[in-house]
């Protein structure tokens, strides 16, 4: 409630002096009739201006806007309408926060809505024509299940999703939300961090004609045929994710990370113990003015497939393949420059790789069977040996190392 303070009126006191009928009055005094001593017109010219000055102005209590009009109290916005913190847009199964299931909450949003997930379980959920958030606690407390239906399936909308494992399994309907268990997207713009995929079936992810960035994605022991499958246009732009013992099934499947989009780029990404079928891939990117750099592979099985396959203008630059069964790299009408292919099982190059240059020695990772995939500075050629131009300069300015660890994107952990 609005409470109006009092008024408070200074009035300064009136000078007075009693004096004895033989007494004088003081320089700038009056005596009246009765013996008082009153201040003359220019001492009370003073007192009336200070009095009144002091009564006009006082907005201390007069209009005390830190009490009256205190919005940070009356109006509260930070409480009523700060998604960062509030209650209304929280999903939690504990019986207190508003909603217990993820697409009530999403049913009621507005564009713009942020939507915090507690850790817990959640069912699928489907987006349509929506600007939205959702932030999970984090990939390893906070779960949206699929069941035999796509975890979230996001249409015409714009999605920021973090905090969360996506996981399932899908069918082989015709449709790509039907063969989709972690996440498919038509026509959107997203934004994802922090996801991982858990499952099997024909896609873990899949967008079409979808804008998208990722970071810190995880795949790591599902089932796949697809991995991560990008299709029909829009743009693709994946860093700092890992892609680890992957297995399909025999006579399915092309690659564990496929890319036929418009443009984007992969980088700083690590792909290890992926275990494909006779003829396929790991990482196939077959776009034009995608540039793919700064990735290792190491270690995986395509029988006698190609680890790596880049098309149609693709630029495959500061990369290391290495110790792979399968060839190294095959290319067609595509730019590969500055990469170590070393003693992958077939070859360096698949039979018809043009434009092949680079080097052909042991990258000298740390520990890579722990992990590590750091270059040891004492003997590895990979420091410094990556393309010179500017714009794959390591964090520091100096020139790209090859490998997860260089180029503007290298500082991070796997």
């Amino acid at each position: 409630m609005r409470t109006s303070l009092p008024l408070l009126l200074v009035l300064s006191s009136t000078s007075a002096c009693t004096s004895e009928a033989s007494a004088a009055c003081p320089d700038g005094f009056t005596m009246d009739a009765s013996g008082l001593c009153l201040e003359d017109a220019g001492t009370d010219t003073g007192e009336d201006t200070g009095t009144d000055t002091g009564k006009d102005t006082d907005t201390g209590g007069d209009t005390d806007t830190g009490g009256d009009t205190d919005t940070g109290g009356d109006t509260d916005t930070g409480g009523d309408t700060d998604t960062g913190g509030t209650p209304s847009w929280t999903v939690c199964d504990d019986g207190v926060a508003p909603y217990a299931d993820l697409q009530r909450a999403l049913d009621d949003a507005m564009d713009g809505d942020v939507i915090r997930v507690c850790p817990g379980t959640y069912d699928h959920i489907e987006i349509d024509s929506l600007d939205v958030s959702i932030v999970g606690e984090d990939s390893a407390t906070t779960r949206i299940e699929s069941g035999t239906r796509c975890a979230v399936v996001v249409s015409d909308s714009a999605v920021t999703l973090t905090g969360v494992t996506l996981a399932g399994a899908s069918s082989s309907g015709m449709s790509g939300e039907e063969q989709t268990a972690g996440l498919y997207a038509d026509g959107s713009t997203l934004t994802v961090s922090d996801v991982r995929v858990e499952g099997e079936g024909t896609y873990g992810i899949a967008t079409s004609g979808t804008d998208a960035t990722w970071d810190g994605i995880r795949f790591e022991g599902t089932g796949f045929a697809y991995g991560f499958a990008a299709f029909s246009g829009g743009t693709q732009t994946i860093h700092h994710s890992v892609f680890t013992d992957n297995v399909v099934p025999t006579g399915t499947g092309l690659a564990v990370l496929y890319l036929e989009v418009d443009g984007g780029e992969v980088s700083n990404n690590l792909f290890v113990g992926n275990v494909r079928t006779t003829g396929q891939h790991v990482l196939d990117v077959r776009s034009g003015s995608v540039k793919v750099y700064n990735n290792v592979l190491w270690d995986n099985d395509v029988g006698n497939g190609s680890v790596v396959v880049v098309t149609n203008g693709v630029k495959f630059d500061n990369n290391i393949v290495s110790e792979n069964v399968g060839y190294g790299v095959y290319s067609e009408s595509a730019t590969v420059d500055y990469n170590d292919l070393w003693q992958n099982s077939l070859g360096r190059l698949a039979p018809g790789t043009t434009d092949a240059d680079g080097l052909d020695a042991d990258p000298a990772f740390a520990d890579p069977k722990h992990g590590d995939f750091s270059l040891d500075p004492s003997w590895t050629t990979c420091i410094d040996a990556g393309n010179p131009l500017a714009g794959y300069d390591d964090p520091d300015g100096s020139r790209n190392d090859l490998g997860l660890f260089g180029g503007p994107f290298g500082a991070w952990s796997p």
